[in-house]
């Protein structure tokens, strides 16, 4: 009697075993398209974290908080169990990130993690007392660019250079030359 009780419990286990292999799987595959190149060209939010680390590492516990992640585990460790199942994917040395084995692309690299809008020439000339054309001054151009622009959205930040200025690196990769 007892040694059928043994292979019951073994039946069990082994199929939690299995039910835990097939949960570390989807996860594994919910992991692999998250870091894709064209779900991260969509999602502003993981870019950017993958764009913060240097080496492309993102947590396993903002990973596990992530919805597609969320509906399968609550429990960060299996979210490494996944990623340690996929050959997409590499952890760190902690065990505590993941990354793309394959760097982002180029183009990936320079995309914009927020809505930014590059916009030029928008100098309104006004003549001075002697007839000479000047600019507006800097306070009416930036109201008038906000008033152009918020019909669109709200505008969180705005930065004006003056004509004939370079780009600052940060926004040379969204203009094209």
């Amino acid at each position: 009697m007892s040694d059928l009780i043994r292979f019951d419990q073994l039946r069990f286990q082994s199929e939690d075993d299995c039910e835990g292999e097939v949960l570390c799987l989807k996860i594994k595959t919910h992991l692999e398209e998250l870091f894709s190149d064209s779900h991260l060209a969509e999602d502003g939010f993981l870019l950017k974290h993958v764009q913060k680390n240097k080496q492309g590492f993102v947590s396993l516990k903002l990973l596990t908080s992530l919805k597609k992640i969320r509906t399968l585990t609550k429990n960060w460790y299996m979210t490494l169990v996944g990623a340690l199942y996929s050959d997409l994917l590499e952890v760190n040395d902690e065990s505590t990130k993941v990354r793309r084995i394959e760097p982002l692309p180029k183009w990936l690299m320079c995309s914009p993690t927020s809505k930014h809008l590059l916009a030029w020439n928008f100098s309104e000339e006004q003549s001075s007392d002697d007839g000479a054309a000047r600019g507006p001054e800097p306070a009416a151009l930036s109201e008038n660019v906000l008033q152009k622009f918020s019909i669109y959205g709200r505008v969180t930040s705005l930065q004006i250079l003056p004509p004939g200025r370079e780009l600052p690196a940060d926004m040379q990769c969204y203009g094209k030359r």
